[in-house]
């Protein structure tokens, strides 16, 4: 004889609840299958169809103090997808200039400094490598550039 249900699927979550409101809620945390840290966030337009955010993003995001944007990715510097501490995350980006003239690079260099140019020095340090006046010094030598390496600065 198998045993039946005595109530219903959505009477069940009608009676116990959903979320916080669940007796079987561990905090809203749980690994997905990569090994990712999943927050819950029913409310976040783009949490998945569980309503799950990856951990590592927002901890990113609270830092910069906006949304990553579509071309940027988190990575973990130790490879540990369980540490989520803004020491070992840096940012990413995934858009690359077009071309390999040096036109291009630079006109790439300027969509990175415009974008990422008013980083706080610890956000700088911390998720881009910025170039040493030596190292800038280096390039323009190298290509023959009279131009200034950023637009309206005197070269």
């Amino acid at each position: 004889m198998t045993r039946r249900a005595s109530q219903c699927k959505s009477c069940r979550i009608k009676t116990q609840g959903t979320g916080e409101n669940h007796p079987a809620w561990k905090g809203g945390k749980h690994l997905d299958s990569s090994g990712y840290v999943l927050i819950y966030c029913p409310e976040d337009p783009r949490a998945n169809m569980g309503r799950y955010l990856l951990e590592h993003k927002i901890v990113m995001e609270r830092y910069l103090g906006r949304e990553l944007l579509k071309n940027e990715s988190v990575h973990h510097k130790n490879g540990n997808r369980t540490d989520n501490r803004i020491e070992n995350l840096e940012l990413w980006s995934k858009s690359q200039p077009a071309g390999q003239r040096i036109e291009d690079k630079l006109a790439y260099a300027y969509e990175i400094i415009a974008l990422y140019g008013n980083l706080t020095d610890a956000q700088k340090s911390d998720t881009i490598r910025t170039m040493t006046e030596e190292e800038v010094i280096d390039l323009i030598k190298h290509y023959g550039s009279d131009q200034p390496l950023i637009p309206g600065a005197s070269s």
